[in-house]
């Protein structure tokens, strides 16, 4: 019977192992703007530009938000405004690559719809490191306009020449005041860069409720631009997130069979570039087949609450064994 148990027990504990571990280290994306949070550090020069749900067709390209001249309506007459990727007294954003044998690129998702004479461009603006002044907007793409496109399309933007150099973008609109017309919407920008790296992640995974009531997460990371990393962590399902460094408690609102998620990822005070999220999953309780009749269902769930005392020493020690390691 004990043995029934232990195997019940542990290909359970296995199978939730694999999909924390699958979970916590998914590839890496560098992914910068989806405008799902508003504004962040974007602005407009002379207004025109608005940042929130787009109804009108084809709505935002992913999500529920997007940038755009004018929402939901037409663009002002004789309209001159740039939507700019960060304030003039942020540093910016810092290019690099990882080898010289690798192009820098700026994409980003758009649609538009323009009259005659109208247009946008996408520019950009460096920074002088000795002075700390931005040097004048400079095109990086040919005249977009003339016509609508109707449909969101990607595009891509070469700008390696600006390796090494701190940037801010714009994207900017022109009208000429005859006609007007839906405009131009930005979505789903990526910018180019190095991203920080989380290295590993080590934590305990399984907290048994009669033994403990934390789970300790120590996070491994850096950022090959040299910069300090900030940590962000968030608790998707509730819980107390102890600490604000790399090593931090999660204190879980209660017990359940579900694991609670754990968001964690790191941002460079250098490039302010953000590594993509891992999600670790802890689990606070297990079930086995208690009642021995070959399927792990509610009377088993019942049966472990009125005789969970007597099993505990079994669970924490298998779960050990087979690497979801319970708190002592």
């Amino acid at each position: 019977m004990v043995r029934n148990r232990l195997l019940l027990g542990i290909v359970l504990l296995l199978t939730m192992l694999f999909f924390s571990l699958q979970t916590a280290y998914a590839d890496e994306m560098i992914f910068s703007e989806d405008f799902e949070d508003g504004w962040g550090e974007w602005y407009a020069d002379y207004g025109v530009w608005e940042v929130g749900i787009l109804s009108d067709p084809p709505g935002p390209h992913g999500g529920t938000q997007c940038a755009g001249t004018v929402l939901n309506g037409n663009y002002p007459d004789h309209a001159d405004s740039r939507l700019i990727s960060a304030y003039p007294h942020l540093p910016g954003l810092y290019l690099s690559r990882d080898s010289k044998d690798e192009e820098i690129h700026l994409r980003f998702w758009h649609w538009f719809s323009f009259t005659t004479g109208d247009y946008g461009k996408v520019q950009i603006s460096v920074r002088d490191e000795a002075t700390g002044e931005w040097s004048a907007w400079e095109d990086i793409s040919s005249s977009i306009g003339g016509y609508s496109s109707s449909v969101w399309s990607p595009k891509d933007i070469d700008i390696t020449a600006y390796e090494n150099k701190w940037v801010r973008f714009a994207f900017y609109h022109i009208a000429d005041g005859r006609y007007t017309a839906a405009g131009w919407h930005i979505d789903d920008i990526q910018f180019p860069g190095i991203s920080p790296v989380i290295d590993s992640i080590s934590f305990t995974r399984y907290i048994p409720p009669l033994l403990c009531s934390t789970s300790t997460i120590t996070v491994s990371a850096h950022d090959p631009c040299e910069g300090n990393l900030t940590y962000n962590w968030d608790a998707q399902d509730g819980g107390e997130i102890i600490g604000t460094g790399a090593e931090v408690e999660f204190v879980p609102p209660g017990t359940r069979f579900d694991p609670y998620p754990v968001r964690v990822s790191v941002t460079s005070d250098l490039t302010h570039i953000c590594s993509p999220i891992k999600v670790i999953k802890i689990y606070t309780e297990v079930a086995y087949d208690h009642d021995e009749d070959g399927d792990i269902d509610g009377s088993d769930l019942a049966d472990f609450a009125a005789d969970y005392d007597s099993e505990v020493d079994d669970l924490a020690r298998f779960a050990e064994e087979f690497g979801m390691v319970a708190c002592q």
